[in-house]
């Protein structure tokens, strides 16, 4: 598939058949076992990752640094990107020829020269960050707060291509209402993993589907619900076609089948003649019999050949593959008692280390 300007694709698919893999393979975190992928030379690309614990490892950012900092340069801020500026501008005059050196100047450069502060407030707020002090470390965010300024950063990175995987978490109706209408008025191509199909609805225009059963991916027009009912229609014109072509290997068969006990039956008849209980053998009849015999054989062979030819062919149509969804039936539970749930020294959370609450004892 190719994603262009403008593009805003959904990637679905069930659990475990790869998305979050593609996407680190697009963005350049992971190496794929085969195939290519082509894209423009100095193409940005923004990648939220599942999960706030990969913060640092996409973004460079320390536990230590405060919210303003790491807000500050993503946003192009000068007070933090001149003094980095400073630096590796010295170390180019040491080593004029390094291309990296040069990579890395040139964006620092350009984020200063394209700063808006306006628009990195107007991402702050969207997301609800703009209440998050600017001297609390980064370190000390909830888990959800740190999945929102994973997306800022990525916002503010201006990319080109956006790879978003599971964007709404932690984020409630005003904040994703306010995504949506971002997403509308950017300019690049984005690709989108998510299990909100309402938002899916509201941003995709078309949808890439991940098949693990037959090791595809399929694209298809407009929306999730719109996937949804394509899919629908061409899983029972699969299992149509595939209905038919079973009628159809079952006829061929019982037609060989016939003509093989065709030529059985003359090949017997052709080598012996019962006239009034003797048995005279007749030489030029069973002669014509016998060539009839084999030109019967003969075809029922053909038959044959074409049948397994057929049957090998690449073109054949093969069984529709069905995911098994589970279903839950709680008709007709028994009442077991009054407590519904018992908890007992619960702990929740994120971290082991550092759990939001411990200690909870309740029965309901």
């Amino acid at each position: 598939f190719s994603l262009n300007a403008g593009d805003r694709a959904a990637l679905v698919g069930p659990n475990g058949c790869g998305k979050t893999t593609l996407l680190r393979i697009l963005a350049g975190q992971e190496t794929a076992d085969s195939g290519t992928i082509t894209s423009d030379l100095g193409l940005r690309v923004g990648y939220l990752a599942q999960g706030f614990s990969d913060l640092p490892e996409n973004f460079g950012v320390s536990a230590d640094m405060s919210v303003n900092e790491v807000i500050g340069r993503a946003a192009g801020d000068p007070r933090f990107l001149e003094p980095e500026l400073a630096d590796v501008s010295m170390q180019l005059a040491q080593w004029p020829d390094d291309g990296d050196l040069q990579t890395r100047y040139d964006d620092l450069l350009n984020r200063i020269s394209t700063a808006d502060s306006g628009r990195a407030a107007s991402i702050l707020a969207g997301l609800g960050l703009d209440s998050v002090p600017d001297d609390l470390p980064v370190g000390r965010l909830s888990g959800g707060q740190k999945t929102r300024l994973g997306l800022a950063l990525v916002l503010l990175g201006n990319p080109q291509l956006l790879l978003l995987d599971e964007p709404t978490n932690h984020l409630d109706i005003a904040m994703l209402e306010w995504l949506e209408e971002w997403l509308a008025r950017f300019r690049g191509a984005a690709l989108i993993v998510s299990h909100d199909r309402v938002f899916l609805d509201s941003t995709a225009d078309r949808v890439l589907a991940m098949d693990p059963l037959e090791r595809t991916v399929t694209e298809y027009a407009g929306n999730y619900t719109d996937y949804e009912a394509q899919q629908a229609l061409e899983l029972q014109k699969k299992g149509s076609a595939y209905h038919d072509q079973q009628q159809e290997i079952r006829r061929v068969k019982q037609d060989i089948l016939r003509v093989r006990e065709q030529a059985a039956g003359t090949e017997w008849r052709a080598s012996s003649v019962s006239r009034g209980g003797a048995i005279m053998a007749m030489k030029g009849y069973k002669d014509y019999k016998r060539s009839m015999a084999k030109g019967v054989a003969k075809k029922a062979k053909a038959r044959s050949r074409n049948l397994e030819r057929y049957l090998d062919d690449e073109e054949r149509l093969e069984k529709p593959k069905r995911r098994r969804d589970m279903r839950l039936d709680f008709a007709g539970t028994p009442h077991l008692g009054r407590s519904v749930i018992t908890l007992e020294d619960l702990s929740i959370g994120y971290d082991p280390a550092a759990p939001l609450a411990s200690g909870i004892w309740r029965s309901v």
